[in-house]
């Protein structure tokens, strides 16, 4: 009777153990299933990157104009080669800028209009397979290089994915963005120091006259020093004002090795007055002039800063959208962080060929 009992007990506790483990599986198997079911998988913010790249691009005040000019205006001439290069060089970056919004607005419409991942990809790479020759012949990739990227776009099974792929492309844009600012900031310095030489020769007689009237003035200021201290009896002093030779007229006086009388130096002093006040009024004569050339140099530095933060705000517009991109791209799940303009990694600033994941022939 034992017996049976024992073995019975036995095969309960088999019976159960089995069962036990068929519980475990089962519920490790629905575990699984229920992960892939809710787990969070990154997805492509393509919204937040379009209004993100259009605010940013309405933020850039790219363009070559003299409405605000007053003083330069007249040395600033669009049908010279100078402003005619700097005003293509701008144009261009705004059609960059253009390019990008309609990239931007692209993805969006693929991400929410096509029915599925696959749909998304195929569209995506239709759409970069299709690209303007403008933009393909600026970005330098050759057509072989730019096709396996794109056929690598293709290959891919998610948005995601293939937005990832695309990269090469977007760093090769960068690329031809820098180079661009690299020459809109060289023809800048050559307008610029055009219109300077221009100012200068214009107002050359007046720069001539202005210069020599302050060191005349200089001169007569430094004899009526030395008069008075004549006055006064310090030695020395009627040589030092003889040295200014700012005393036009020799009659005034004594003979060589005297010292002159009250009644001479009171002469002196008479003429370096009215040398003085001659002096005065030929600057009114000239100050208007004076002012404007200086008001056309100050307007003309205004105009060159104002370019230089252009070019450098376009800079950064560049360099801030390649770098979300590739952050949205990646899967990074703050958008927020993507477009943060101060805080470009300072090698993105010093973009080159070797920043690139991709080799860029010509360069």
């Amino acid at each position: 009777m034992r017996m049976k009992t024992s073995r019975f007990s036995k095969g309960v506790l088999c019976l159960l153990f089995v069962l036990s483990l068929l519980l475990y599986l089962s519920g490790c198997a629905g575990m699984e299933n229920y992960t892939k079911k809710f787990k969070k998988t990154p997805k492509a913010n393509v919204a937040f990157f379009a209004d993100s790249t259009i605010a940013l691009i309405g933020d850039a005040e790219i363009g070559l104009t003299k409405d605000d000019a007053i003083y330069t205006r007249e040395f600033f001439k669009l049908t010279e080669p100078e402003e005619q290069q700097l005003y293509g060089l701008l144009a261009e970056t705004k059609r960059l800028m253009s390019a990008m919004v309609n990239y931007s607005v692209r993805i969006v419409t693929i991400a929410e209009t096509a029915p599925s991942q696959k749909a998304r990809v195929k569209l995506y790479a239709d759409f970069l397979d299709t690209r303007e020759d403008w933009i393909e012949s600026r970005l330098r990739l050759g057509d072989t290089h730019y096709r396996s990227v794109v056929e690598n776009v293709r290959a891919q099974k998610t948005f995601l994915d293939a937005l990832r792929q695309a990269q090469p492309i977007i760093s090769a844009y960068g690329r031809y963005a820098e180079l661009l600012i690299e020459r809109i900031d060289t023809a800048t310095e050559a307008l610029v120091f055009k219109m300077d030489t221009k100012i200068d020769v214009k107002y050359k007689g007046v720069v001539v006259y202005h210069e020599g009237l302050r060191e005349e003035k200089f001169r007569v200021l430094e004899a009526l020093k030395y008069l008075d201290r004549s006055y006064r009896g310090f030695q020395g002093a009627y040589d030092l004002m003889l040295d200014t030779y700012a005393i036009r007229s020799l009659k005034l006086l004594p003979a060589e090795g005297k010292f002159p009388n009250e009644a001479q130096l009171q002469a002196i002093g008479k003429h370096l007055m009215g040398r003085l006040d001659n002096i005065d009024r030929i600057e009114k004569e000239i100050d208007n002039d004076w002012i404007t050339y200086r008001k056309t140099h100050i307007e003309l530095d205004r105009k060159h800063d104002e370019l230089i933060a252009q070019s450098n705000r376009a800079r950064l517009i560049f360099l801030a959208w390649i770098r979300a991109h590739a952050k949205m791209a990646s899967g990074t799940v703050a958008p927020a962080e993507w477009f943060d303009i101060d805080d470009v990694p300072v090698q993105l600033l010093r973009l080159g060929t070797s920043a690139l994941p991709i080799p860029i022939p010509g360069f």
